[in-house]
């Protein structure tokens, strides 16, 4: 085998190797974009991100989460299915009180929301029990109720802020 023989064998492995690595590197990717929206959908906070920590609003710490991966001439964000979920439902439980799960469903769906999963009550249900600076489930109540900026309880007996 002379010296140009070897050299294109040794070229081809290398080659092989190359196409190896592009796959790993693809791969990697597609784990870390899995992660990240994982982390967001499902409202977990990254270990090493303490400015996610002081913010109290887990969709705006999921904005937050996206944004900074971004420089700004990046594309903005776009509003996902959960980002419309829960605006919707802040603003129908805003007008209307406290609302079922079901009925949620409803009025985004008129909303033009397009609800996923097969079953779109349990997925609402989810995604609101997540956000738990924002919403509780109160049975008494009649459903999903706001909670409140301040999230101060009048102890029974207590004069109100009205004076009664």
């Amino acid at each position: 085998m002379d010296k140009q023989e070897r050299a294109i064998e040794e070229l081809e492995r290398i080659e092989a190797e190359l196409a190896k690595m592009a796959l790993l590197q693809k791969r990697r990717d597609y784990l870390r974009q899995y992660i990240e929206l994982d982390r967001i959908l499902f409202d977990q906070e990254a270990p090493d991100d303490a400015r996610q920590n002081s913010m109290s609003d887990p969709t705006q710490r999921a904005l937050m989460a996206i944004n900074d991966q971004h420089g700004p001439n990046d594309r903005p964000r776009r509003e996902t299915t959960k980002d419309r979920i829960l605006i919707g439902a802040r603003r129908w439980i805003t007008s209307n009180g406290p609302m079922q799960s079901a009925e949620l469903v409803k009025l985004l769906e008129k909303d033009g929301v397009v609800l996923g999963g097969a079953d779109k009550v349990l997925n609402v249900s989810s995604i609101l029990s997540r956000a738990k600076e924002q919403f509780k489930s109160d049975r008494a109540a009649g459903g999903w109720t706001l909670v409140s900026p301040h999230n101060e309880e009048t102890p029974q007996g207590a004069p109100t802020p009205a004076g009664s």
